[in-house]
């Protein structure tokens, strides 16, 4: 089962946007594939964190439990030098390769998919059953990648009104 996030603009919101006339928007494709770019990034951040989430001053997302130690010890004697995500660079590529054929990258008008169908990132996200392992997300929801979602769609609509010949500017 694949491990994604989901993106999508409601039909509540879609009302509220057709009331807006002449800078209404009919497809969201633009914004939802900077969502992607910023989704893939942020990807690409986790697992170049090579010591995982240990610390929740430090990373954005939730700290992980510390591995068994029965599986640490197999790990660390196949892959001393590896860190907590990488094992042979599969998984990361999953995540963050939108050529890679595990990549999940689907952009639809008013929603966008992003995420991995490799069946390792289900055992990160939930852990493995036979307790090798415990959870440690991989897609998680962030305070942070929120903030920069928003920016993306400020400027969005920023560019729309200076089309329209109206310039925002903050004093």
């Amino acid at each position: 089962m694949a491990v994604r996030v989901v993106y999508s603009i409601d039909s509540n919101s879609k009302k509220v946007l057709e009331r807006m006339g002449d800078i209404a928007v009919k497809s969201w494709k633009s914004v939802l594939l900077q969502f992607g770019y910023q989704f893939r990034a942020g990807m690409s951040a986790i697992f170049a964190n090579k010591a995982g989430r240990v610390n929740s001053n430090m990373v954005d997302g939730p700290v992980w439990r510390p591995l068994n130690a029965k599986y640490q010890a197999i790990k660390s004697k196949i892959v001393p030098l590896a860190g907590t995500l990488v094992w042979n660079g599969k998984l990361r590529k999953s995540f963050t390769d939108t050529g890679d054929g595990n990549n999940i990258n689907l952009i639809k008008d008013t929603e966008a998919e992003f995420g991995s169908s490799n069946p390792l990132a289900r055992y990160h996200q939930d852990g493995h059953s036979k307790g090798w392992y415990p959870a440690r997300p991989i897609v998680f929801e962030s305070p942070k990648r929120n903030e920069e979602f928003v920016l993306i769609l400020i400027n969005y609509f920023n560019a729309m009104f200076k089309a329209k010949g109206l310039n925002m500017r903050v004093r």
